[in-house]
């Protein structure tokens, strides 16, 4: 997804907010018995979606820098009852705001980019409203640690189908319900979590890089990771076997299904 640094991507993340109605599927990718912990695992966490109302739910363990095992439990769809593997394409949200970072360190890194330059001189397609506060105080180091000043805690959700509108538009306030994107403190002088100032940064990496935001992470640090089914925006993923964002309406004893371009 585009806006606001969600990111979909493989096996990390719970499946959704349904609940649990049947025993939970298991998907194993590597010899259990090697690990006792996975063994654990399997005890208990389908019982724990179940207490929780979580349909599903993919995890991978990491030792010594490789891969140990990865699981899979639970739905990833409950309506068709489809399990949840460690192939599963789900979106990760916010989690995504660290990748987003090391992205924008590959720009310092290769020189292109400053950490503490000021953000709001580098970007032409778009200018925070006027504010008591100096725009030359928004770094991109303060932003990447919401230090900014910046407000818009999150970005708008959109529609699924519909058009994802620029990055351009959302700092602005002109698509969806959640205002512009407003430089609301003095930078650097406290913590405050901003969804829009990552937005900003997105729209930064754009106008560096001279690409699409997904394009250039998916060339900068994806490819070179191999992670070949991770992606920030939906199409490219579309024909992978993804996790259908739900929330489990008590009342309809339905799921009902969410916005994935946010």
């Amino acid at each position: 997804m585009k806006i606001a640094g969600h990111l979909m991507i493989a096996s990390l993340l719970l499946g959704g907010l349904t609940p649990m109605k049947s025993t939970a599927q298991q998907q194993e990718s590597h010899a259990q018995e090697d690990y006792p912990f996975a063994i654990k695992l399997d005890e208990i966490i389908p019982t724990r979606l179940r207490e929780n109302n979580v349909p599903g739910f993919a995890l991978g363990v990491i030792e010594n820098g490789q891969v140990a095992f990865t699981r899979g439990y639970g739905y990833a769809n409950m309506q068709t009852r489809r399990p949840m593997t460690d192939s599963t394409i789900l979106n990760v949200a916010s989690i995504s705001k660290p990748v987003t970072a090391w992205g924008v360190m590959q720009l310092i890194e290769t020189h292109k980019l400053d950490l503490d330059a000021p953000v709001v001189p580098l970007l032409s397609r778009w200018t925070p409203p006027e504010s008591p506060f100096d725009n030359n105080d928004v770094t991109i180091r303060r932003l990447l640690s919401h230090t900014a000043g910046t407000g818009l805690q999150a970005a708008p959700f959109f529609p699924a189908d519909s058009t994802r509108p620029s990055l351009e538009k959302v700092l602005a306030g002109q698509a969806g319900s959640h205002g512009p994107l407003r430089i609301e403190q003095e930078p650097g002088s406290k913590w405050s979590y901003s969804g829009g100032g990552y937005t900003m940064l997105q729209l930064l990496v754009e106008e560096v890089s001279g690409m699409p935001f997904d394009e250039y992470m998916r060339k900068t640090v994806f490819a070179p990771l191999g992670m070949t089914s991770t992606s920030f925006i939906l199409p490219y993923l579309i024909s992978c076997v993804f996790c259908k964002r739900t929330l489990w309406s008590p009342l309809k004893k339905l799921s009902v299904p969410l916005p994935l371009h946010s």
